[in-house]
């Protein structure tokens, strides 16, 4: 995820009108500025709904990985690929 957020001051957010139409044009976060400094993001939906599940896979990789002592669900990388392939097959 490469993006470059927008950074717009805060007296700005008088427009709401036009701060909604950027939210959702770009999908990119809005830094908000209030004298000179970072004080709130704005997002569109679907970049926060986005951000959010990236997010949470990260943890459960993480979770995953970092536990070598648990064996449930685990499953040799090369029947999984072939389960994969075969599903695919099969369709």
């Amino acid at each position: 995820m490469n993006f470059v957020p927008k950074v717009i001051p805060i007296n700005e957010l008088k427009n709401t009108g036009n701060i909604s139409r950027i939210c959702k044009e770009s999908n990119v976060p809005i830094i908000i500025t209030k004298n000179g400094y970072g004080d709130m993001v704005l997002m569109n939906i679907e970049f926060y709904e986005s951000l959010i599940e990236r997010i949470n896979t990260t943890i459960l990789l993480n979770e995953a990985l970092n536990d070598p002592k648990r064996e449930e669900g685990r499953q040799d990388f090369n029947e999984f690929m072939d389960g994969l392939i075969n599903d695919d097959e099969e369709e």
